[in-house]
């Protein structure tokens, strides 16, 4: 599988979360950015406190705008040319 997550109870009060996440759906940013949440989530509910969470920068949907913008002529026939030597 690209991922695995399993919760391992090793006592009343203590637990190991084991992640397991394949390169091809995670890289090394994305798994610093995943542990930050998960640090500040997890210290938040330890604090009994709502987690302090930024606003993203930019949404999906503003990449997405910004790429098909980007994606037209000369740029989209280079990668369409490209592929199709593949």
């Amino acid at each position: 599988p690209a991922w695995r997550f399993m919760l391992f109870t090793c006592g009343p009060e203590e637990h190991v979360a084991y992640f397991a996440l394949h390169h091809i759906i995670f890289d090394q940013w994305s798994s610093a950015v995943l542990w930050q949440d998960l640090t500040n989530y997890y210290r938040a509910y330890i604090q009994q406190r709502p987690p302090v969470v930024a606003p993203a920068a930019i949404q999906y949907a503003d990449y997405a705008i910004w790429q098909r913008g980007w994606l037209q002529g000369e740029a989209l026939e280079t990668l369409l040319d490209y592929w199709r030597q593949q």
